[in-house]
């Protein structure tokens, strides 16, 4: 029998689970012996707070089971408890299970949520499980996902639950706390798990999502009026994390994808997406917005919209460039012109296109090259307004041919490609802003930046969480990510965008059901020594249900990669240009193995006249297709255009370069003084070395001079003087089919100040 006492002398037994009284409402548990004569045991049980029983049950062993309320902090739950905390609603149901003689308990929780709750009614089952039912005023009660009615309906709700004992197969709980900007909570967001289920915010921002199989599940949080960050999370269930946070913005629901490329291209969709990536995989970006932070303050690492943090193998010091992505606190994307063609194209033709409707809110022109901080730096520029809250910029333009006030469609020009500014060497950028609601454009500080990247990584996004900047989404129409839900019965054939990466899971390889993504992009630095091919991706599981396939191990937990019965197929195809640099022969697709954080090669199979690489792996996350350099001491290639270009310092010391191929070209770029004349030259050639120097002021993208054997022997030697001050550009190729190439045919490049030319006056002291 079980019932409630506030009796000081209640008559328990010696051995029994607890015999002292708590000075209020205790909850007791007695057993008589057959005929009732005597008490076989009796025990107290509670806390410092008033506590009630209200249902008692027997199992077939002797073990009672009782279920009541308790106000008690300190009732004595279990080490295995599902639910070990005092909820702090006045009230929570509790379950125990004593002994059959009394003398312990066996397993004791609380259950509940933030508001009353009691336990009313319980039965056993044969296997021990508790079934329990009661009443509710919480709305965070925890229900599992997918009953048959999760939701609080207000007022009293019944509930019934089913609790199943240490031993036997687990519960998964998956909890979380949701925050705004300021680290308040936000209430009333829901979490789903997909289609399997979710939980609502409670009034502490908390969320907590019980009862899903194990397998891998993804999180997206939604409410009215906000974009949370991240916008979702992946998570193997059960889960070691203890908290799965997001930062919720009330800055509107999410926008749909509005914009297009600012430049001319074919409008294919392997198109688009090869050019939004960077430019060492052949891209068209060669600066990334830097969500840690854009304020071009240099903290020395780099975050672009992927989450990887770059911060080792430092180049170009001044930009603040890390492991070949450039650079540190910038605040947009630059996006070059690819097909520039030296001698043969200038930047003039090269139109800049709206990438959505609007109104021109800024036009401003008259900046001259060289003028490096006329408008703020981005020099001739346009902002334009679009209806759905958000601004573009377009920088560092030559020409504008819209005005203030013009309305424009997507793709209408709105000027040209330029260098002015703070800019060196042509190119656009790309900038795009948040309206604060008043819809009227009132600068950077109110209006602030996002990245039309997104982010992708799993925390929140730096800019989000530490400096209050709105929430970056994926704003550009065309997608760089396929994914696909499939039958593992069925397999999987899947490619990128870019149409470079295919993926195949063969019928019968996974058990179960899932959803596989596929997304072309960035990923960390290659291997030392090697460099990418330019065809690097992530491909990630964002659902995976086993069902009854996959045994967990003794934690619960199952594994894709353990579960597959055969190797993911990966073919990637590489293009020559990416390749031109590269030992082809030794190309391998590399796996990143985020806990040890190092590449681990996959075995590959190279078909050089296909430009195909095949691998087998079985492992999911980043990938990338890398090999050697054709010439190691040549360590900073590719460098074949403008937009990959080295510093050169005039009067410094002389830098040092190979002709690995017949088609290799060196690009170098220098800060030049108006009216100062330059020495141009290279020296130390190789046997058989015969090289050309051609000079380019990139603004316009003209030819200004060259020279092919004015230095000694096969040397060049160049005599100029600079018309302005700004950035000027150095190409250095071979001439002719008799120049030697290869790892021996090394040249060096100097730029100096030309004495002869410099006129010292003389002063004479009498």
């Amino acid at each position: 029998m079980t019932g409630s006492t506030v009796s000081q002398d209640f008559p328990v037994t010696q051995s029994a689970f607890d015999t002292s009284p708590n000075k209020s409402y205790d909850v007791f548990i007695a057993k008589l012996s057959p005929n009732g004569s005597a008490l076989d045991y009796a025990a107290y049980l509670g806390g410092r707070g008033s506590d009630r029983a209200y249902a008692i049950a027997v199992d077939n062993a002797g073990s009672a089971f009782v279920t009541g309320a308790t106000y008690s902090q300190n009732f004595p739950v279990t080490k295995d408890a599902f639910d070990p905390t005092y909820n702090y609603g006045y009230a929570d149901a509790f379950l125990a299970k004593l002994k059959p003689d009394g003398s312990a308990l066996d397993y004791a929780t609380f259950l509940g949520g933030s508001e009353p709750d009691t336990g009313a009614a319980l039965a056993v089952d044969g296997e021990g499980s508790i079934y329990v039912a009661g009443g509710t005023l919480s709305p965070t009660f925890p229900v599992t996902v997918g009953s048959v009615n999760p939701e609080y309906k207000g007022g009293w709700d019944g509930f019934a639950a089913k609790v199943i004992f240490s031993g036997k197969k687990g519960t998964s709980m998956i909890s979380g706390i949701i925050r705004d900007q300021q680290g308040k909570p936000v209430p009333g967001a829901v979490v789903s798990a997909g289609g399997r289920g979710s939980a609502s915010t409670d009034a502490n921002g908390v969320y907590v999502l019980i009862g899903l199989d194990p397998g891998i599940y993804t999180l997206s949080p939604v409410k009215a009026g906000y974009t949370f960050s991240p916008a979702r999370r992946t998570v193997n269930v059960p889960t070691d994390q203890a908290l799965l946070v997001f930062v919720g913005v009330p800055q509107g629901d999410p926008p749909a994808p509005f914009l297009e490329l600012p430049l001319d291209y074919d409008g294919a969709v392997s198109t688009f997406a090869l050019a939004l990536q960077d430019t060492d995989a052949q891209g068209w970006v060669t600066s990334w917005f830097d969500h840690a932070y854009p304020d071009y303050a240099k903290n020395k690492r780099l975050t672009p919209a992927d989450g990887i943090t770059r911060s080792k193998d430092p180049y170009n010091l001044g930009l603040g460039c890390y492991e070949r992505r450039c650079y540190d606190g910038h605040d947009g994307t630059d996006l070059v012109y690819r097909n520039f063609q030296p001698g043969l194209t200038q930047f003039q033709g090269v139109k800049i296109r709206a990438a959505a409707a609007g109104e021109v809110a800024v036009a401003r022109s008259g900046c001259a090259v060289g003028d490096r901080w006329c408008g703020g730096g981005l020099g001739n520029q346009v902002l334009l307004a679009h209806p759905n809250g958000y601004y573009t910029l377009y920088g560092h333009l030559a020409s504008l041919s819209v005005k203030k006030g013009q309305q424009v469609a997507a793709g209408d020009s709105l000027g040209v490609m330029g260098n002015t500014g703070n800019a060196s060497g042509a190119h656009l950028h790309f900038g795009v802003y948040k309206d604060d609601g008043n819809g009227e454009w009132d600068g950077p500080e109110s209006d602030r930046l996002i990245d039309p990247f997104g982010w992708r990584g799993a925390q929140a996004d730096p800019w989000v969480a530490d400096r209050q900047g709105p929430v970056s989404d994926y704003l550009w129409k065309q997608s760089l990510v396929r994914e696909k839900v499939f039958a593992g019965a069925r397999g999987l054939i899947l490619n990128d965008s870019a149409n470079s990466v295919g993926v195949t899971v063969a019928a019968g390889a996974l058990p179960g059901q899932a959803n596989l993504e596929l997304y072309r992009g960035s990923v960390p630095n290659a291997v030392g020594g090697k460099r990418s091919a330019g065809v690097s991706f992530e491909l990630k599981a964002l659902e995976w249900l086993p069902g009854g396939a996959v045994t967990p191990d003794s934690e619960g937990r199952v594994s894709l990669e353990l579960a597959l019965n055969q190797p993911i197929g990966l073919n990637l195809s590489y293009t020559q240009e990416a390749a031109r640099h590269l030992d082809v022969d030794q190309l391998q697709v590399y796996h990143w193995d985020a806990k040890k954080r190092v590449w681990q090669s996959a075995p590959s199979t190279v078909d050089p006249e296909a430009r195909l690489v095949s691998a087998k792996t079985t492992s999911l996350g980043q990938f990338d297709l890398q090999a050697p350099l054709l010439c190691p001491a040549d360590a900073v290639e590719p460098d074949d255009n403008y937009f990959s270009s080295r510093e050169i310092t005039p009067n410094g010391a002389a830098i040092t370069r190979l002709f690995d191929t017949p088609e290799d070209e060196d690009w170098f770029y220098f800060a030049a003084q108006q009216g100062t004349q330059y020495v141009i030259e290279t020296a130390n050639l190789s046997a058989g070395v015969d090289t050309h120097v051609e000079l380019y002021d990139l603004a316009s993208g003209s030819l200004l001079a060259s020279n092919d054997d004015g230095g000694a022997g096969k040397a060049s030697l160049l005599r100029w003087k600079s018309p302005r001050a700004g950035t000027f550009f150095l190409r250095v190729l071979r001439v002719g089919d008799d120049s030697a190439f290869g790892c021996r045919a090394s040249y060096s490049l100097g730029v100096s100040y030309d004495f002869h030319q410099i006129y010292l006056p003389l002063v004479l002291k009498d």
